[in-house]
């Protein structure tokens, strides 16, 4: 493997990496590495036929169904991703919270919060997607805002 760095003010700052497979354990941790840095990060999500990079201010919400991570846009658009919650957790800014064990909001995009008459509490996001508030974490979110 060869690996140069060139340090130039007049030149812009791209980084260009030609590997033979991504399968190399170092490429992953290139990658965590570089994605880490950048300003905004970007995941990438498969629909049905389709697969998108989203940025992080578009999207909604993020939580499993069935031991599968999924996100949802601003349109309502469902999009599969391959991580897990807790690696999401690390990189994600404070605008996004946990609202129940399985699913972790941008409150950016979060419309209203409904209360039940049973007590229970139901988050609803501005695309029309919804989802419950646990009352573990509901205490968490009142003490954000006060």
């Amino acid at each position: 493997m060869k690996f140069k760095v060139s340090y130039n003010q007049e030149f812009e700052e791209k980084l260009e990496l030609n590997i033979h497979s991504k399968d190399c354990p170092i490429i992953k941790d290139i990658d965590k590495l570089v994605s880490s840095y950048n300003k905004e990060t970007i995941i990438e999500g498969q629909n049905e036929d389709t697969s998108k990079y989203l940025s992080l201010s578009e999207i909604e919400c993020i939580f499993v169904l069935l031991n599968k991570t999924y996100v949802v846009d601003r349109k309502g658009n469902k999009y599969k991703i391959n991580y897990r919650l807790y690696q999401l957790e690390e990189i994600l800014p404070s605008n996004f919270y946990k609202i129940n064990k399985s699913c972790i909001a941008n409150e950016n995009y979060i419309d209203n919060y409904k209360v039940s008459f049973n007590g229970s509490i139901d988050c609803i996001f501005k695309s029309g997607h919804k989802d419950y508030v646990s009352r573990r974490c509901y205490q968490s979110i009142k003490r954000r805002y006060k």
